[in-house]
C-alpha cells in the first residue's frame, strides 16, 4: 500500500497538481530562451512596466507549446499580450516558472 501511495505522490509531483489561477498578462518581452542542463525548457521574462524599490516589474514564465515558443522567439523587445495560467506545483523537468503561457498576440 505505502508503495502505491509513493507511486501516487510521484506522478502528482511530475505533472503538478492543477491550475491555480490563470489570467492574461501584457507587456514587452525582454527575454526568451530554451534553457536546462538535461531538460530543456522555454523560459521568459516579461517587462509588466513600473519600477518597483528601484528595478522594473518583470514576470516570469514557461512556454510549453512549440507553437507558442516560435511566435516568442520573433516578438523580443516588442510589446505583447499573454493568456497563462499558474499551478501551484511542478516537476523538476516541466519548468523554472508556476507560470505557463498558453497562448500569445502581438499587440
Amino acid at each position: 500500500m505505502k508503495k502505491i501511495l509513493l507511486g501516487i505522490f510521484v506522478v502528482v509531483l511530475m505533472s503538478g497538481c492543477g491550475t491555480y489561477s490563470e489570467g492574461e498578462r501584457s507587456g514587452e518581452l525582454v527575454k526568451f530562451s530554451k534553457k536546462g542542463l538535461v531538460c530543456k525548457t522555454w523560459e521568459g521574462q516579461m517587462n509588466t512596466g513600473g519600477v518597483s524599490n528601484g528595478a522594473a516589474n518583470t514576470w516570469e514564465f514557461t512556454v510549453e507549446d512549440e507553437g507558442v515558443a516560435k511566435i516568442l522567439q520573433n516578438k523580443l523587445g516588442q510589446k505583447i499580450d499573454v493568456n497563462y495560467k499558474q499551478e501551484v506545483m511542478t516537476g523538476p523537468c516541466r519548468s523554472e516558472t508556476n507560470y505557463f503561457v498558453k497562448s500569445t498576440s502581438s499587440t
